[in-house]
């Protein structure tokens, strides 16, 4: 037996493999399970406190070697590992203080690892291991076949493998979480793939065809992800000679909305197995492998156009995980370049299968975005419902209001709703927002409106008195604090300016613009010059250093403590702003999945400290974040003139 062959005892051999083990995972913490834009995972997450603190405690050992040790004593220390299963096998018996020194000098010569390509092997010649990198992140580490009974149980692959040594001595009390779940999803979806072992087949029948598709699953992982499916298999076990016919309805949509019928999952029994008959839309059939992985592997890869359907098929076998997370990713996708609007579908969609989240995020999209919304050609197909609703906002972002008009006249000539629906459209116009002379156009020329005259002339008489009148002599007569006399955000010069910011974390930044006193036509006339100052660090006053006793200021907090802040102020008075009060309007434009879009609204009197979260989270120093597109922060300024402090001075 020569002096350099491996021991061929076990207890020996595991012993030294589970050195080398040991050493190399404490300095390979790998995260499987990252995130990328289009993908659904759900995996379970496995956290380690102590993971930190131990490659600290380890690095802090190894420059503590390096001084000690020349370059001899660490070639020896080479050679002392390769022999450290023989040295066991004899039965060497060695210090504590020794064996942290060697142990050390083992996790030094691991670190080698780090320094391999992709596929190469580990340049530590006592390990040997083949290297597998993705993304510049260690993947597989795969011992030789001396080594692979220690770590069996993953087959050489290292999900997480982490320590902390809460023992004293020599380290025996230390703790190690070993986590191979990576491993466990890949055999699943293995399972899946070849068949094995499955107790259930799906026959997937398509509505309307005769196509036929098999998929050979498992009554555990079905019922495990799916309580409907759970009810399905239970029904078998409670009648073992009859046929069990179970039918679940859902309102099927597709991309375009359109529902589909109702499907009618069968379970029949056969000899020892068991047959589901599914029947699905084309569209969910063409999905449905997808949605099946899904339910073994916790991961899911999302293309736009079968967000509805896999979200229906989640819905509808009550998948909430996989529900939850299409309905984040439709939220995060709401903005197109496109002429379509993928607002107005996706909202009608979450209206018809009861996802509220989606539907919140779509109106949402859709309040602080119409513009684009009513330029695209899925407006005039929008429900009566969303119409209405949208009209009845007063945070509506768009140019003007009658642009709002003619996107609603487009809708009643391509919808030809009842005669209710059509005036509740039209008086929920704001005609007092448009200038006299659109509204005298807008009388002569309007179909719709010479159509439904006698439903908006007390509307029409009221606009036309707003505008030659003063509000202090009109609010003798009407309510001037009603919506027709309310402001929306509009984007026309005269209500506010666009504001482009280069390089905001550099240094406050200011602009002076003018708007229009009033909406009415006795105010329009007069400006009123604003200031807006943008701060990148402020700081609130409980942030700001105190003086001591002695008159000195404390040293100044760094510069991350303080927070992005616009203040607006007016840089003229008058007395025409008596009873005039200004709400400001500040629009947060940035770039989303599909395009550019105001993704944030904040409303204050003088100052966006008042909403207390402006751009909050937000890095002003990242180049690449979607809030600086061309690195530059792009705002947009409303400001909406009032008259509701004098209507409460008048009563």
């Amino acid at each position: 037996m020569g002096g350099s062959r491996v021991p061929e005892d076990p207890t020996a051999l595991n012993a030294a493999a589970s050195s080398v083990h040991q050493t190399i995972t404490q300095h390979h913490l790998y995260n499987p399970y990252t995130h990328c834009t289009h993908t659904i995972n759900t995996h379970a997450h496995t956290h380690t406190s102590g993971a930190s603190e131990d490659f600290s405690e380890v690095e802090r050992e190894e420059e503590e070697v390096e001084e000690e040790e020349d370059e001899d004593e660490e070639e020896e220390s080479v050679q002392a590992h390769c022999r450290v299963g023989k040295t066991q096998q004899k039965g060497g018996v060695r210090k504590n203080e020794k064996r942290r020194e060697e142990k050390t000098k083992e996790e030094k010569r691991c670190l080698k690892c780090l320094d391999s390509d992709s596929g190469d092997r580990c340049t530590w010649s006592c390990c040997g291991a083949l290297l597998v990198w993705a993304s510049d992140r260690l993947v597989k580490h795969i011992y030789p076949s001396s080594y692979r009974g220690v770590v069996s149980a993953g087959e050489g692959l290292l999900d997480f493998v982490t320590g902390g040594n809460s023992g004293g001595g020599d380290g025996d009390g230390g703790t190690f979480t070993i986590n191979h779940s990576m491993g466990l999803v890949s055999r699943l979806a293995a399972l899946l793939e070849q068949g094995n072992n499955s107790d259930v087949t799906l026959r997937l029948e398509t509505v309307g065809t005769d196509e036929v598709r098999v998929i050979r699953a498992h009554s555990l992982v079905l019922a495990l992800q799916s309580n409907v499916f759970e009810e399905l298999l239970r029904n078998r076990t409670t009648s073992s000679t009859s046929t069990t016919t179970t039918t679940t309805t859902a309102t099927s949509s597709s991309s375009s909305s359109s529902s589909s019928p109702t499907s009618s999952p069968t379970s029949t029994r056969g000899r020892g197995s068991e047959t589901l008959v599914i029947r699905e839309s084309a569209e969910s059939v063409a999905a449905f492998d997808k949605f099946i992985r899904y339910l073994y592997s916790g991961e899911l890869a999302v293309r736009l156009d079968q967000a509805t359907t896999l979200h229906l098929l989640a819905t509808k076998y009550n998948v909430s995980m996989l529900r939850q997370g299409l309905s984040q990713f439709m939220s995060e996708n709401l903005a197109s370049e496109a002429p379509s609007s993928r607002a107005v579908r996706w909202y009608e969609y979450a209206v018809q299968s009861g996802d509220e989240a989606l539907r919140d995020s779509c109106l949402r999209y859709l309040t602080w975005n119409l513009t684009s919304a009513l330029r695209s050609r899925d407006w005039p197909e929008v429900s009566a419902p969303l119409l209405l609703t949208l009209l009845q906002r007063s945070d509506l972002v768009l140019h003007s209001e009658l642009e709002l008009f003619e996107a609603v006249e487009a809708w009643l000539e391509r919808q030809d709703p009842d005669g209710l629906t059509a005036e509740n459209a039209l008086r929920s116009i704001r005609y007092a927002m448009m200038a006299p002379r659109e509204l005298f156009r807008l009388q002569r020329e309007s179909g719709v409106l010479q159509r439904y005259a006698e439903s908006v002339r007390d509307l029409l008489f009221m606009s036309y008195q707003f505008h030659s009148a003063s509000p202090l002599q009109l609010a003798k007569f009407f309510d001037v604090n009603c919506s027709l006399f309310a402001p929306r955000n509009y984007l026309g010069s005269a209500w506010g300016v666009p504001w482009v910011i280069g390089s905001p974390a550099r240094d406050d930044r200011s602009v002076s613009f003018q708007t229009q006193l009033g909406p009415s036509g006795h105010d329009a006339g007069k400006r009123v010059t604003w200031n807006a100052l943008f701060s990148p660090r402020w700081l609130p006053l409980s942030l700001r250093p105190p003086f001591s006793e002695q008159g000195a200021m404390q040293p100044p907090p760094r510069p991350e403590a303080g927070r992005p802040r616009v203040i607006v102020t007016p840089a003229t008075s008058s007395a025409d702003m008596a009873g005039v009060s200004f709400q400001k309007t500040l629009l947060v434009v940035a770039r989303l999945q599909g395009g550019m879009a105001v993704r944030h609204v904040y409303n204050f009197h003088q100052s966006t400290e008042e909403s207390g979260d402006f751009l909050a989270g937000v890095d002003l120093q990242r180049r690449n974040s979607d809030y600086l597109p061309n690195g530059s922060l792009h705002l947009h300024i409303i400001i909406k003139p009032l008259y509701q402090s004098l209507i409460a001075t008048k009563n």
